[in-house]
């Protein structure tokens, strides 16, 4: 409402101003050739508020008819025949009541050259009031867009969030602080796989299934990671057909029932165990040994 009300203010500032400044050069024009006309003065004033009210209801028509919205071949005849008929109406408004006291030999020249003047001026404001309203379109697009990219980026982080536990990345990371001193090169390699994992993750947001073979990548990125922090109480195993790998699936479908074998199977055991993914299985396995 406060953008809407601050826009109406400057509309109303810039008509106001805009035709005042009308009503006073035409009113003075006799007055720079040494006589002051009051019927000259008084058209002026009468066609400057004659021209607010004209223009002011060509925005609400062309508002209300959508006709910023026209390709340019329909709407330029629309402007152009508006700005011929309000041009028309203030000629008549500002000639005619000298007209009488003009050479005759002058009279339909004066005519023709007020209706250019005013038809400039009308089309004038039509094409600045057009483009200022174009412009302010690209600009609320353009901020329209950014929210929505935004939006999605708060839907990427969201879904990485709910996706990707939060206990295993902490896991992960003070996995990696303890072994940058102990194997660089094997941290390297880790903090590689956490962000392939993380990667994947992010991408999960953007379609509802997945190629086998990525599946497959980021579980053994997991599966890697844990290693790490469970060392020699975790084995695994990925086994699949290679026909398989191009088969769409649910994404983290195959991670996540290695993940609850992780929570429920080898943590809970002191000797821990081995996780295998076979191909000739559709479900994760959990031994101990």
């Amino acid at each position: 409402m406060h953008e809407t009300t601050k826009r109406s203010r400057l509309y109303w500032a810039s008509q106001i101003a805009g035709w005042s400044a009308y009503a006073v050069v035409a009113g003075t024009i006799p007055a720079l050739f040494g006589s002051f006309e009051p019927a000259v003065a008084l058209g002026a004033l009468l066609a400057a508020a004659i021209g607010l009210l004209a223009t002011h209801l060509l925005r609400r028509q062309i508002l209300r008819k959508a006709w910023l919205a026209l390709p340019l071949r329909r709407l330029a005849p629309r402007l152009l025949a508006a700005a011929a008929s309000i041009a028309g109406v203030l000629t008549a408004t500002v000639v005619l009541p000298v007209l009488p006291h003009l050479p005759a030999g002058v009279r339909a020249g004066a005519v023709a050259g007020d209706l250019i003047a005013h038809f400039t001026i009308v089309l004038g404001w039509s094409l600045i009031y057009s483009a200022a309203h174009y412009l302010r379109a690209v600009r609320a697009a353009e901020a329209e867009k950014w929210r929505l990219e935004l939006a999605k980026r708060d839907a990427e982080l969201g879904a990485l969030r709910a996706q990707l536990n939060p206990h295993f990345l902490f896991n992960s990371l003070n996995s990696l602080r303890a072994l940058i001193a102990e194997d660089p090169a094997r941290a390297q390699h880790a903090v590689t796989a956490l962000a392939a994992l993380l990667r994947y993750t992010l991408r999960l947001s953007r379609s509802h299934t997945t190629p086998l073979a990525d599946e497959l990548d980021a579980t053994r990125h997991f599966l890697e990671l844990e290693a790490i922090r469970f060392e020699d109480r975790l084995r695994y195993g990925i086994d699949a057909a290679p026909d398989t790998l191009a088969l769409q699936v649910p994404p983290m479908l195959v991670q996540t029932l290695v993940e609850n074998a992780v929570k429920h199977g080898i943590a809970q055991l002191p000797a821990g165990g081995s996780i295998e993914v076979p191909r000739t299985r559709t479900a994760v396995s959990c031994a101990s040994r």
